[in-house]
């Protein structure tokens, strides 16, 4: 027998806990995107990798604490001023602040992932550059039996 998901909306006091959900779990992974920077620039792979198995964790808290059917920021616009002048306006800094997080965890992660690209360009041209020395070498050397007088020759 097949089930359908209800398009429900939340209680009042689910909602303004879902969005306190995401403005922690937000503010986690902002914290985490902050060391990603610090491990990127001083090149700490170990630690790097590390703290992606962390943040991807947070990553996926943060989506869970935003599904919602209908959308929660829908669930939000309809209903805010059902609630309390004090709650809405948390709500509302809850809401600011988990969009300032992500905007600066996008921001970050491209910054990232520019920096990384460019070591690994870097890393590319050096490699190219000792094959192509090898090459070169190995161009020019003497064949082991030339090095001895031959003389029959």
């Amino acid at each position: 027998m097949e089930t359908t998901m209800q398009n429900a909306e939340l209680p009042l006091g689910e909602l303004c806990k879902r969005l306190q959900q995401k403005f922690e779990y937000a503010r986690l992974v902002d914290g985490f995107s902050a060391q990603q920077q610090t491990f990127v620039a001083g090149g700490d792979y170990d630690g790097l990798v590390r703290l992606l198995g962390q943040k991807q964790a947070a990553v996926e808290q943060l989506q869970a604490a935003s599904q919602a059917t209908p959308p929660l920021l829908d669930q939000w616009k309809r209903n805010r001023d059902q609630l309390p002048q004090i709650l809405r306006d948390q709500c509302e800094r809850w809401l600011a602040a988990t969009e300032k997080f992500l905007a600066d965890i996008k921001q970050r992660d491209e910054q990232c992932t520019q920096e990384m690209q460019q070591r690994r360009d870097e890393t590319q041209s050096q490699l190219a550059a000792i094959s192509a020395a090898i090459n070169t070498q190995d161009a020019y050397a003497d064949p082991v039996e030339s090095r001895h007088f031959d003389m029959n020759r």
